[in-house]
């Protein structure tokens, strides 16, 4: 039972619930029709084998498991408990020739365990007075060796122990393959010399009662919507019966696998059966309910009307046997069901396409509101998009920057064309360009006014010196103060103030190298007298 939960994907506290939704989930990607892996089909067996293990032991209200597999595990359970109390007994022996706590996990009737019995190599102090002497901490050292040894051993015997578990799995599954072999080969001995003697049905009477006590467990199970458990007896009995087949048996294991959502198994047997009993509806009709399950209602309606013929038009439902298989075919009543659960599946089927139809109408009527929605879209950002070009273009015109900046902005969220935007993005960059340019003729003007008012305050000072007026008359050529208003006035005047000193200076040069010279006469003259 741990594999089948394991094959789902399932825990140990899942509920039926949770099983039935993980089978479909798996069931439903896992399909051969819809799963394209090679191994597709053999996965798909096993998750549908999973269920029916688990819901054959939901239905007998156990854990999980046969009778014999319960046999094996107390079998395996009572070799496990020997085992266990000789390692704890080996364990205790140790304790007790060496000291120390027990080893993990058999903390019961050894207590706590932590340290060496008292008496038996234990610490010359308690644990409590933390003593810390060199005696003390040898024992102590000494102890931590003992402990790392019994961990080494303990792993080792655990390795040990799964190696020998591992070697009597091998050794086991290869005696169970062994058996099976021969027991194979053994049913093919009895089937040749069955065949030899010319024996018809040489199955012993004891194997065909019990395969027919297993058939009346799975009706049972199958009246008692125990559909798992019938499935389980009825395979039980068609493996009792080998190497012969029993078509009602397949017919019943066919049913229950349809109450199971197995269809395809169902149809598998359904099949089978038609194939042993080609004269009896009722494979025909499981195999109808299985298409059924599977959705394909015109294939099962073919197959209902397949089982409405192989039904005689006797009033009666009893059946005359027949000499193929000893199964007759159903009466009148059997033939009027099949006729209107064919109906019924053709109906089905019709309602299905409608709907689909219906579906593909309202996709279609979907789709082309959509469209229409994406064109009416198309077309107000079309109309948007021309609008704000022709702002644009307008703003561009008009040369209004902060109409410009605007504009380019919903340019840029509306998809306006690329030249448009080139256009404007120059004109922006022309009119800054001007802008600058008119701030720093301001700047200049201003620069000019004052070096033309220091230039004029100092020509209204009669001390200003030479070199002062011609540092000004500089400055006020450098700054361009001709171009302001009376510009022109203020440097004719700082030239001729500079002239007139420059002819005073000269004058007075003149006046003191002539003073100069008279002296220098006069000194010669005192001199030659």
């Amino acid at each position: 039972l741990g594999e089948a939960r394991e094959v789902l994907g399932l825990t140990a506290d899942s509920s039926p619930e949770d099983a039935r939704r993980a089978y479909r989930r798996l069931a439903l990607t896992a399909h051969p029709d819809k799963n394209a892996s090679p191994d597709a089909t053999e996965r798909f067996q096993r998750i549908q084998d999973a269920f029916t293990r688990i819901q054959a032991s939901e239905e007998s209200g156990r854990g999980g498991g046969s009778d014999d597999d319960d046999e094996d595990d107390d079998e395996y359970d009572d070799e496990y408990y020997d085992e266990y109390e000789a390692f704890e007994e080996a364990a205790f022996m140790f304790m007790f020739a060496f000291g120390g706590g027990p080893p993990p996990g058999f903390g019961g009737q050894f207590g706590g365990g932590g340290g060496p019995p008292r008496g038996f190599g234990g610490f010359s102090h308690p644990a409590s007075e933390q003593c810390d002497c060199r005696d003390c901490r040898a024992e102590r050292n000494a102890f931590e060796r003992q402990e790392e040894a019994r961990q080494a051993a303990r792993r080792e015997a655990a390795r040990r122990e799964a190696a020998r578990k591992r070697a009597w799995a091998e050794e086991r599954q290869k005696a169970e393959a062994d058996l099976d072999s021969a027991r194979q080969r053994a049913r093919e001995a009895r089937k040749e010399t069955e065949g030899a003697s010319g024996a018809a049905t040489a199955t012993p009477r004891p194997t065909i009662q019990k395969a027919e006590q297993l058939r009346q467990r799975g009706n049972k199970a199958f009246a008692e919507g125990k559909y798992a458990r019938a499935v389980s007896q009825y395979s039980a009995a068609l493996k009792e019966m080998l190497p012969a087949r029993d078509g009602k048996v397949l017919s019943n294991r066919s049913a229950a696998y349809v109450k199971l959502e197995r269809y395809d198994m169902a149809i598998k047997d359904a099949e089978e059966c038609a194939a042993l009993c080609p004269a009896w509806d009722k494979p025909l009709a499981r195999r109808a309910m299985a298409l059924s399950g599977l959705g394909k209602h015109l294939e099962a309606a073919d197959a209902f009307e397949a089982a409405a013929a192989k039904c005689t038009d006797s009033p009666d439902v009893s059946r005359a046997p027949q000499a193929s298989s000893g199964i007759s075919a159903g009466g009148s009543k059997a033939k009027a069901e099949y006729v209107r659960l064919a109906v019924a599946q053709r109906e089905a089927h019709a309602d299905i396409a409608a709907k689909a139809e219906e579906a593909r109408r309202v996709k279609a009527e979907e789709a082309e509101r959509r469209r229409l929605e994406s064109l009416q879209r198309e077309a107000e950002a079309e109309r948007a998009r021309a609008e704000v070009a022709f702002e644009l273009r307008e703003a561009v015109a008009a040369g209004d920057e902060a109409a410009l900046e605007r504009c380019l902005a919903s340019a840029y969220r509306h998809g306006v064309s690329k030249p448009d935007v080139a256009a404007a993005k120059a004109m922006l960059k022309k009119l800054a360009s001007a802008r600058e340019a008119e701030q720093a003729a301001a700047r200049d003007q201003e620069a000019a006014e004052a070096v033309a008012t220091d230039l004029s305050t100092l020509l209204d000072d009669p001390s200003a010196t030479r070199s002062g007026l011609k540092s000004a008359l500089r400055r006020a050529e450098a700054a361009g103060v001709e171009r302001i208003d009376s510009g022109s006035v203020l440097l004719a005047r700082a030239r001729e103030r500079l002239g007139a000193k420059a002819a005073g200076a000269k004058e007075a040069k003149e006046k003191k190298d002539a003073e100069d010279r008279a002296a220098a006469a006069a000194a010669a003259a005192a001199v030659a007298e």
